[in-house]
């Protein structure tokens, strides 16, 4: 059932059974689905393509949908370009994942093959080796015995026979103990990591070659070089971008510090205006109070002298309250006294009150 769904999806999608307005809304944006196998649009599944099927190094099969209908949407889309370099950086790495796993076995073989060599010179052939040696050595020896035994009894024909099978069973132990001897080398696949086979060098590398394994990781080393090539010129793209809107963000930061630099140099000449305004204003009070003062001054000394002019400086208790009375209606003038006090209109009228003064002492006495 799960395959024929997936085979109904990758052919017509798999919003297929949605109704109209939901169809229309998905349509040309259905490849960027969860269910939709990513490295197949890009052109690439390990997985989907069974590279090891039924080897030591099966990557088991792909569970999403490879949709044809999908790679072409995915083809179609002007979003093309920005899911592709994201879809490639993920592969890249699986990818660089499968071929650190070819290195290791690279590696794991070349160490097998060292600590086989290394044995061969401390003690000779494997247990293995030893193992099958003697048996044949063992099976030699028993045909020899019987060829005897025949030969005595007088069945010379089957003393002959079993003579003959025992020198092939010595000289194959001796031949199998010489190779066991040999020292292993350049065995091992550089691309793939697989021991080759002995004998024949260059039919075990052609059959080699020709098997799944060494295939599919070819395929793969393939791959990878081509998408770590892509993936470059995105980085060093992605890179001038950044770099862009760096400079875009210094230029905008300089703007805004040569606007506060003009802010500020246009302050002390602001701050300097208004203090040379209140300077002013302030020599303007002075000058008031100045003024106000000197007056003041000048009218007490006019009082002075009518006292002084009428010869008589005893005061009662009632022309104190009288002249204070008359203070008190000069002082609503103060201001006018002021501004008249360098004019002679004003000493003229504080000659005049000091006349009435007077007449006004002469006519009590």
């Amino acid at each position: 059932m799960d395959d024929a769904r997936k085979l109904l999806d990758s052919l017509m999608g798999s919003h297929r059974n949605s109704d109209r307005k939901t169809f229309m809304a998905k349509k040309g944006q259905g490849f960027k689905e969860d269910n939709i196998c990513k490295y197949h649009l890009i052109g690439f599944c390990p997985q989907y393509e069974e590279l090891f099927h039924s080897t030591k190094r099966d990557l088991g099969h792909c569970t999403k949908v490879h949709s044809e209908a999908m790679k072409e949407e995915f083809e179609a889309s002007p979003e093309k370009e920005r899911y592709q370099a994201d879809w490639e950086r993920k592969l890249k790495a699986y990818l660089e994942d499968l071929v650190r796993g070819a290195d290791d076995w690279v590696a794991r073989e070349r160490r097998n093959i060292a600590d086989a060599n290394r044995m061969l010179e401390e003690g000779g052939p494997n247990e293995v080796a030893r193992g099958e040696i003697k048996k044949l050595n063992d099976s030699a020896a028993e045909l020899l015995a019987a060829a005897e035994n025949d030969a005595e009894a007088g069945n010379i024909q089957e003393s002959k026979m079993k003579a003959e099978k025992a020198e092939d069973l010595k000289k194959k132990a001796t031949e199998y103990e010489d190779k066991a001897k040999l020292a292993r080398i350049d065995d091992v696949c550089e691309v793939c990591g697989s021991r080759m086979e002995s004998g024949d060098v260059t039919y075990a590398r052609f059959k080699h070659q020709e098997g799944k394994v060494h295939v599919g990781y070819v395929k793969i080393r393939e791959w990878l070089a081509e998408l770590r090539t892509r993936v470059r010129a995105y980085d060093i793209r992605d890179e001038k971008e950044n770099e862009a809107k760096r400079e875009a963000r210094r230029e905008r930061s300089r703007s805004r510090r040569g606007d506060r630099d003009r802010e500020r140099t246009k302050e002390p000449k602001d701050r300097d205006t208004g203090g040379r305004a209140a300077e002013r204003a302030d020599r303007g009070d002075r000058g008031d109070r100045d003024r106000g003062d000197r007056g003041d001054r000048d009218r007490d000394r006019d009082r002075a002298a009518g006292r002084h002019r009428s010869g008589d400086d005893s005061r009662r208790p009632h022309d104190d309250r009288d002249d204070r009375d008359r203070r008190g209606d000069r002082g609503g003038d103060r201001g006018r006294d002021h501004r008249d006090d360098r004019g002679g209109d004003g000493d003229r009228d504080r000659r005049g009150r000091g006349g009435g003064r007077r007449e006004y002492e002469e006519r009590r006495r």
